[in-house]
């Protein structure tokens, strides 16, 4: 999951939404969780998580004031 956010070019949640989404279907078309021994809720929950932590990725902190006062310095 964490590959195809990096290669895909849609840093944004819908597409991070859906590219997980993407990658989870197609592990379960080609049956690659059928011995594992999570259900659908799991994995959606899983899903859900990756969503979470990869949005936490594109997530830019706020300014805080120094650094905001240091730059109006800079400027002035």
């Amino acid at each position: 999951v964490e590959a195809a956010f990096r290669f895909s070019p849609q840093k944004t949640l819908k597409g991070i939404q859906s590219q997980v989404k993407k990658v989870v279907n197609n592990k379960l078309k080609d049956n690659q969780l059928d011995e594992c021994d999570l259900t659908l809720g799991e994995i959606a929950r899983i899903s859900d998580a990756f969503v979470r932590i990869l949005a936490g990725v594109i997530h830019t902190r706020g300014r805080y004031p120094e650094e905001m006062l240091k730059s109006q310095s800079v400027v002035g």
